[in-house]
């Protein structure tokens, strides 16, 4: 097997039990790690690398995709940027194959994983709520916004929660061990509650829809029942008790989608003014498209409309954005439409890489759950166990939410893994799990 032969010759396949740990406090080192299975597998394993890219029609179509965006590169409004990014995708595609062979030739290796992740996922939580009740973590990071974002090991970066979302889930396949029971009983109580002390609103929407798809294997075991239950009770006692969280996800987020935005944001005088002055003409009747995401992806859709077949470029919404044709859009939040990307991944790749990317990245997506879903079907009486490890999956992908940018190096690498992971579904024994 390809795995085995990376390992007779090098120990940088143990450190796929700790990546994703690697990734929180090194992204740098993360990323070495990547470059150096890319560069392996194409000096030295490249025939094989080759032969399972012909054999599989997701990874097959994945590198065709690869190259849709390079070409579309040479039309972007800067060119050398978006280049330097698409020319550098190859590495996440074998990346994903080196992890599928990783999990899927030997059962064992997804418990100890599983094991390792849901050790550090608590220790992640604890450090979070920590953080939240004393005003910095135990590495000394300060929370934001008068305790409103905790993002733990993460400091200033507001990632905790996404990143507690994609590898929670998987986690609670350790509810069918018996030697690892107690490690999930104890992260799904702390789960919901982590992710409402993170203040991340999205995640925190994204969390419930998880919590539904994994429901009905919840339900399936008097361990994760109770704990899901008291992980409710707990969250919805966070939720009565704490002011700060209570306005962060709940009054402040009903603000935005029936108000947009209030002339109440401005502190200054003369801000005030300028709101009743657009009122009249900038107003959107949708409330939401009012606020600074609704400008973003208002923007967008212009910017869309401007490059409707090869897209502005990677990378290149930061730059166009504050183009003056751009304020014609219809939002009071029309100043503020700029950012260092749309914040919506299809109206990322509707603005940046036009219709003919955005056509194949959805026939891409297709690809990936047909074969998913043969797989799923093929184990009989394991439906909603293998759901656990699809569910990243569709977060990441999931249409109705505001996203980081889905091109960055962060959000390609955590997606790259739970592709890597999907793809292994058919070759896992999950009756073996125990």
């Amino acid at each position: 097997m390809l795995i085995n032969k990376i390992s007779s010759h090098i120990k940088i396949a143990n450190l796929i039990y700790v990546f994703p740990i690697i990734l929180v406090f090194s992204k740098f080192l993360a990323e070495i790690i990547i470059l150096f299975i890319f560069f392996y597998l194409l000096l030295f394993q490249s025939k094989k690398t080759f032969k399972i890219i012909q054999k599989d029609n997701f990874l097959k179509y994945f590198l065709f995709y690869i190259l849709i965006l390079i070409f579309i590169s040479f039309f972007s409004l800067d060119l050398f940027a978006s280049l330097k990014r698409s020319t550098t995708f190859f590495r996440f595609l074998f990346f994903i194959i080196f992890l599928k062979y990783f999990f899927f030739t030997n059962d064992k290796r997804l418990v100890q994983f599983l094991s390792i992740i849901s050790v550090f996922l608590i220790i992640l939580s604890l450090d979070i709520i920590y953080q939240y009740f004393n005003g910095h973590d135990l590495l000394g990071f300060p929370n934001e916004n008068y305790g409103m974002r905790n993002s733990g090991f993460f400091g200033n970066e507001f990632i905790a929660g996404g990143y507690i979302n994609l590898f929670f889930f998987p986690c609670l396949l350790l509810f069918k061990t018996k030697k690892y029971k107690l490690i999930p009983f104890l992260l799904l109580i702390l789960y919901p509650s982590t992710i409402l002390f993170t203040g991340e609103r999205s995640s925190f929407f994204l969390m419930i829809l998880g919590l539904v798809l994994a429901f009905p294997f919840l339900i399936k075991n008097k361990d994760s029942l109770i704990a899901f239950v008291l992980s409710i009770i707990i969250m919805g006692i966070t939720l009565y008790n704490s002011p700060i969280v209570k306005k962060r996800i709940v009054e402040t987020t009903i603000g935005q989608i029936s108000k947009g935005y209030d002339k109440k944001y401005f502190v200054q005088e003369k801000f005030v003014e300028e709101y009743e002055r657009n009122s009249k003409n900038k107003k959107n009747d949708i409330a939401f498209l009012n606020s600074g995401w609704g400008a973003h992806f208002l923007t967008s859709i212009e910017i869309f409309k401007d490059y409707p077949f090869t897209g502005s470029g990677l990378k290149t919404f930061r730059k166009i954005c504050s183009d003056k044709k751009y304020e014609e859009i219809k939002s009071l939040n029309f100043k503020n439409r700029c950012a260092t990307h749309p914040h919506q991944t299809y109206f990322e790749i509707l603005s940046e890489t036009g219709a003919v990317s955005s056509i194949f990245f959805i026939f891409l997506i297709v690809i990936l759950f047909k074969n998913i879903y043969l797989d799923i079907i093929s184990k009989k009486n394991e439906h909603f166990t293998i759901l656990l490890i699809v569910i990243p999956i569709i977060l990441k992908l999931w249409p109705l939410t505001t996203t980081g940018s889905f091109f960055t190096n962060f959000n390609l690498i955590t997606f790259s893994f739970f592709l890597g992971l999907a793809l292994s579904i058919k070759n896992i024994n999950f009756k073996k799990i125990n």
